[in-house]
């Protein structure tokens, strides 16, 4: 069977199963059935198919159950799992993607499964934990790096997970010997093959590490796993044994702050592209132009780009002159203390190590014993630790800066020793006040760089088209029922209101400013917030209402019937638009943009008499804007007032006129029985407006004013012989 018709029938299945048609899927998987499928599944489609059955006939006989939704859920479960397998089970033989060549090479080597490889590993570390004999020798730990390669695939493409596999992983994780960049590998390998077939074992496995290993690093490397498993699999209903694991992490007393960092990263991590755009199209080409001599004192050390963007000292302005450069320097700061990911370009150019060609180097946390590392350390060991203190970059990065060590000259390597020092004692102390502030900052920060090196994963590995990535989904957890359905934790949705909010992340802080009120119930400014965020996503129903409720808590602020009147306008709710701009005008009296908006509403609205006497206002507060005259002489020609309004349009197009003011001033004259002069001006508009066919254009413009001038007193019967005037006007 060729591949695309794999996919098409596991598509095929799975939406049959996930719209209530089992009896149909299994059907189906029933003919997909070969003589070479493994019998366990035989067996596992023949107890699906009868214990549906089964509970289809306890259904039609009235019996009650109160479980029967629980045993559902469960069912349709064990049919996707089914589905997944067979296809698997179809796929492994030609796929020729890196997973299932995996596979296919792992088949040969049956004795190398999960269990053997993680006692040859524990043996391993257990040796050179004793070998004092090479310790000054790189390529003493080749052996074990082969491994836990080897084992990470194993662990990575094993599908479903074996009790005996997970009893393994268990006993290699909690090894006293074993380095604890073995266990933060393993838990990537974990979810990893997760992403790839949902298999809840794994599942259940991340969220109970999450919730009992000891390592911060290992915990939230499972918690941001699983959350990317529960975003991925997001439709499938959970079963027993994972909402039970699921309710048990809930209970930790880091859960609520741990998933709205992770919440909060994912996001981040899917504004990258935005941040990297900014910083190659803006930031960097302004640094570009700062003057040679600043360029020079900047690589002596003689003053630093903190002090240039914070200080502003007048003494290097002359050689910032006009480029824009301590904006620039400022900008890339405050991405950095933001922790927005601004070193992704940077190091996107340095991920061709062979290292990287491996998806296990993607997620293994750096240390300074990997052999390629320390045989690149020309420093003895000094600069690898060094690097691995830099709590700026990701572990991908910071092996990126070690791997590339190799090519940069001996007698440089002590000048970047003395600049490393000198950032690590700033980030030391900056790092110190922060988690003196909030001890979760250190949590947070583990979550911000793992998530770093999950996204360069995912957007830079060479076969990275032959994975799910999570971050083209926009991956935000709040709505998914299984992670936000319950979150209730007023402090972690603050934080993560307020940053959404405050990085522009208008759909996103919506649903948390909202969840905010269910919460605590609406108030004045959180209203406004929420309407606003409402209004810069395009929801302007939901922005209306939230911007009334500010209105009644906060008594009708300028601010909340400005944007309210706006959105009103703008959703065509004209009558309520009227009235806002009105109490808005009453406040503002001297303020000619409310003056101006006022009266086009009511023109909008129809209400031309009282639109030309606030566009009278308008003009009196703003005498030289194009805008209000274009407003004004539009309500004095429909109101009857051809000849002011001529001489207004007259004005506008002596000044910087449009094709629509010429066509309006020709609406003018023949208001007054100017034909002559309005055929003229008719015939410029429409050649302005499509030289090639002018005479369509001014019929679609006339069609478009008719029921206008029809209010302006102008006989519109007459516009057949109009247009044949123009025509012969234009083809002379």
């Amino acid at each position: 069977m060729k591949l695309s018709d794999i996919n098409k029938f596991r598509n095929s299945t799975a939406r049959k199963i996930r719209d209530g048609h089992i009896l149909d899927a299994i059907a189906d998987l029933r003919g997909f059935v070969s003589p070479s499928t493994p019998w366990d599944l035989r067996e596992r489609l023949d107890s699906l198919d009868s214990s549906y059955r089964a509970m289809l006939d306890f259904l039609t006989r009235g019996i009650a159950d109160p479980d029967r939704k629980r045993v559902y859920d469960e069912f349709v479960v064990e049919a996707l799992a089914i589905n997944d397998a067979l296809t698997r089970a179809e796929f492994r033989a030609e796929n020729p993607s890196q997973y299932f060549s995996l596979l296919r090479m792992q088949a040969m080597s049956p004795t190398g499964d999960i269990p053997a490889i993680a006692e040859r590993i524990k043996a391993e570390a257990l040796r050179l934990n004793s070998d004092f004999e090479s310790i000054n020798d790189p390529d003493r730990t080749r052996n074990i790096e082969q491994l836990q390669r080897d084992f990470f695939e194993r662990v990575w493409t094993a599908y479903p997970l074996r009790p005996q596999d997970v009893q393994a992983i268990d006993g290699l994780m909690g090894a006293p010997a074993v380095g604890e960049h073995i266990a933060g590998l393993t838990v990537s390998a974990v979810w990893l093959g997760l992403m790839e077939y949902y298999d809840p074992t794994r599942l259940v496995w991340l969220l109970g590490t999450y919730l009992t290993d000891s390592r911060d690093r290992i915990a939230l490397r499972a918690l941001v796993g699983a959350a990317l498993a529960l975003f991925r699999f997001r439709s499938r209903p959970l079963t027993r044994k994972v909402s039970e694991a699921l309710a048990a992490a809930k209970e930790s007393p880091t859960w609520a702050s741990d998933l709205a960092a992770v919440t909060i990263e994912l996001v981040r991590a899917a504004d990258t592209v935005r941040i990297t755009e900014k910083l190659q199209n803006e930031v960097f080409p302004q640094l570009m132009k700062i003057d040679p001599e600043l360029q020079q004192k900047l690589a002596s050390g003689e003053i630093t780009p903190e002090y240039l963007a914070e200080e502003g000292n007048p003494e290097w302005e002359r050689m910032l002159g006009d480029s824009g450069a301590a904006d620039s320097l400022r900008s890339l700061m405050e991405l950095q203390a933001d922790g927005g990911d601004v070193f992704m370009s940077t190091f996107s150019q340095l991920k061709g190590f062979n290292l990287f060609n491996h998806v296990s180097g993607w997620f293994m946390p750096y240390h300074d014993t990997y052999s390629d590392v320390a045989r690149n350390d020309p420093a003895g060991g000094r600069l690898a630790d060094m690097v691995g203190q830099l709590g700026l970059l990701c572990d991908s990065d910071k092996f990126s800066v070690m791997l590339a060590t190799g090519m940069i000259p001996r007698e440089q390597v002590e000048a970047m020793i003395a600049a490393m020092n000198m950032q690590m004692e700033q980030q030391h102390q900056q790092l110190s006040e922060l988690e003196k502030a909030s001890p979760r900052t250190a949590r947070h920060t583990i979550i911000n760089k793992y998530i770093a090196d999950v996204y360069r994963f995912y957007k830079l590995y060479r076969r990275r088209n032959e994975f799910f990535d999570p971050f083209t989904k926009n991956p935000f957890l709040l709505p998914l029922a299984s992670l936000g359905a319950d979150f209730n934790d007023s402090d972690a949705m603050k934080a993560m209101a307020e940053f959404f909010f405050s990085h522009k992340f208008w759909p996103q802080a919506a649903t948390a400013l909202e969840r905010l009120d269910s919460l605590e119930g609406p108030e004045a400014s959180r209203s406004q917030k929420l309407g606003y965020a409402y209004e810069l996503s395009g929801e302007l129903s939901a922005a209306i209402d939230a911007y009334s409720t500010a209105e009644m808590l906060d008594g009708g602020s300028v601010w909340t019937i400005r944007h309210l009147a706006s959105v009103l306008r703008r959703t065509g709710r004209m009558k309520s638009a009227v009235s806002y701009y009105g109490r808005l005008a009453e406040v503002l009296p001297d303020d000619p943009q409310v003056a101006y908006t006022y009266a086009y509403t009511l023109a909008s609205a129809g209400k031309y008499k009282e639109a030309e006497q606030h566009f009278h206002k308008a003009a009196y507060l703003d005498p030289d804007s194009l805008k209000v005259m274009r407003g004004l002489a539009w309500t004095m020609l429909l109101n009857g007032k051809a000849d002011r309004a001529s001489e207004l349009y007259a004005t506008i197009i002596s000044r910087d006129s449009t094709p629509a003011d010429i066509l309006n001033a020709g609406h003018a004259a023949r208001a007054e029985g100017r034909l002559a002069d309005a055929i003229n001006l008719y015939a410029n508009y429409g050649r302005l407006t499509d030289p090639a066919d002018p005479v369509s254009a001014l019929i679609k413009a006339m069609e478009t004013d008719r029921s206008d001038l029809s209010t302006a007193g102008v006989d519109t019967g007459d516009d057949t012989l109009i247009l044949e005037a123009v025509k012969l006007k234009i083809s002379r």
